[in-house]
């Protein structure tokens, strides 16, 4: 996320226009970063993964169902506030990054820009919902009843798909335009502020009341409809791996993988067929700003800036959360299914320390300006210029080097002051079942600045891993991690990442497997995929489109 930022809000797109002319590693990553930008769906699946994992905990404990809704309702109501918050005022998106940015209309967007439904907004309110949804299913003992809680959340996940264009059809028809005209377009003020967010002086109080919901069923750029789905299919996982080890089943990540890849593959042929269209009957430009904007869940429909049929937003959803579901469930099976939790959990360190206050270094992105200021001065250019991928590189390094020192510096005070920490001690106050929780974790009752302080320790050093399948239960007989590494070096020959995977594993299987056709092969195949990336890189590197003969 800190790297994809960064490139986003630093690199100089008018190379766009100069892409002819330009090497061709640019277009690779101009095809690539709008659709990991739109991957955003995959944090919601692992939130509601996790959420419902704990609700889970919760039931099992013996505790009671209105403690669980509670909780759930006051967390989300919580988070939302923060959500609210951060991309109004303290985020990098809010005033204090407009401000920093010197920005004149800094005071505006954190009048307004609360009401933006970025992906914390929906986590937020899909908390809320998740909660009072299995609140209403766990009565009677019914959490109990795995399948028939699977099932229920499977019809409510194509429910709230099938209900999501009807929806904003109605909001629209109700607010017409919503959400992308602007208040010039409707004749209330000569701004070009979109009728999603209220006006100061123009939006009557009422208008602020009822702007907020409908944000989050029809506003942009990631409303509840249709991403509730997709939080319905992180609690279907969450339901799964939250019971005994010896009944979850020993093939749920392979199905699920099947499932995200069949999802992703007919959203991106009707991605593919939605951008022909375009091509057509439009221009190459109107295509590729329709791309750019992939990472906006709403805007795929004729009245939206995607400008595409009206079912774009369906294989938009499809495409990116069926790849969502693929990742999610192929990594839960690298690690939980392979016994490999906690050396997974060690040598991800790096990477989980940033994941572990994950809302807080999200707020602070406006670090990534800073460094932006660096660069433009070090190269005496204009504060705040967009750069080239040299200069997006510069920024790229300082912001994780100024992220390390700070996460580094504030873990050994166990992250009090962070985002977390404060929701945490709010919660600690206002959530009996969280109160309930510290007191039994600690032994006694904290002091209040200690009621909400990230466990260092427990959740991020020590870290209790579900191994489903554990490593003496891996039948080395079969060969299944030589089979293993030779699947993952096939597939590595179109994602060049899994060849780097399928390497080692091959190499660690010759130990416990011994050499044989499928770990040699893997080694081999893996290989060749490498060099050929690494051939294909240095060659995107030196030629353009022109030298090749191939404008664009």
């Amino acid at each position: 996320m800190l790297f994809l930022h960064s490139i986003m809000l630093t690199l100089d797109y008018g190379i766009i226009d100069q892409i002819n002319s330009l090497p061709l590693i640019n277009l690779v990553a101009l095809l690539l970063l709008p659709f990991m930008g739109g991957m955003a769906g995959f944090f919601l699946l692992v939130s509601s993964m996790g959420n419902m994992i704990s609700m889970q905990r919760h039931l099992q404990a013996g505790k009671p169902v209105k403690s669980l809704a509670i909780r759930q309702v006051l967390g989300g109501i919580i988070l939302l506030i923060f959500a609210v918050l951060t991309e109004a005022w303290i985020g990098y998106h809010g005033a204090l990054g407009e401000a920093i940015l010197l920005k004149e209309d800094w005071l505006m967007t954190g009048l307004t820009r609360g009401y933006h439904m970025e992906t914390i907004h929906t986590i937020a309110w899909c908390i809320i919902i998740n909660g009072l949804v299995h609140a209403a299913l766990a009565r009677n003992e019914k959490w109990k009843d795995v399948d028939r809680n699977i099932k229920i959340y499977v019809v409510l996940a194509i429910l709230i798909v099938v209900l999501t264009l009807p929806i904003w059809l109605a909001v629209d028809s109700l607010i017409p335009g919503y959400p992308y005209a602007t208040y010039s377009d409707i004749g209330r003020a000569n701004s070009n502020l979109t009728i999603q967010y209220p006006f100061p002086g123009v939006s009557t109080f009422w208008e602020y009341i009822y702007l907020f919901p409908l944000a989050a069923i029809a506003g942009q750029p990631e409303p509840i409809f249709p991403y509730l789905a997709i939080s319905f299919v992180g609690s279907i996982f969450g339901i799964y791996l939250s019971q005994e080890r010896d009944k979850i089943p020993r093939d749920f990540p392979k199905r699920g993988m099947q499932v995200g890849f069949i999802l992703f593959f007919i959203g991106l042929i009707g991605l593919i067929v939605t951008y022909v269209d375009l091509l057509i009957n439009q221009s190459l430009d109107v295509t590729l700003t329709t791309y750019l904007r992939l990472w906006d869940h709403r805007s795929y429909t004729p009245d939206g800036p995607g400008n595409t049929h009206w079912f774009g937003w369906l294989f938009q959803l499809l495409c990116l959360n069926g790849a969502s579901i693929w990742a999610t469930l192929f990594i839960i099976y690298m690690v939980e299914y392979r016994g490999k939790g906690a050396i997974f959990a060690k040598k991800t360190q790096p990477i989980r320390r940033y994941g572990f206050v994950a809302f807080t270094v999200y707020n602070n992105q406006w670090i990534i300006f800073f460094g932006q200021l660096i660069v433009s001065l070090l190269f005496g250019l204009t504060v705040y210029s967009k750069f080239g991928w040299g200069g997006v590189f510069l920024v790229m390094l300082l912001t994780y080097l100024i992220f390390e020192i700070i996460l580094r510096l504030w873990e050994k005070v166990d992250y009090v002051g962070t985002l977390e920490w404060c929701m945490g001690t709010i919660g600690s106050f206002m959530i009996p079942a969280r109160k309930q929780m510290v007191s039994e974790e600690s032994g006694e009752i904290p002091k209040w600045w200690k009621m909400g302080t990230p466990k260092v320790q427990k959740a991020f050093y020590n870290v209790d891993w579900l191994n489903v399948v554990l490593p003496s239960e891996i039948n080395h007989k079969q060969k299944k991690e030589s089979r293993l590494a030779w699947k993952l070096s096939l597939v590595g020959l179109l994602l060049f990442p899994l060849s780097i995977v399928a390497l080692n594993i091959a190499k660690n299987s010759t130990e416990l497997e011994g050499k044989n056709p499928y770990n040699s092969r893997a080694k081999i195949l893996s290989l060749v995929s490498l060099i050929f990336t690494a051939i294909w890189i240095t060659l995107a590197i030196i030629f353009t489109p022109n030298m090749l003969g191939i404008p664009l």
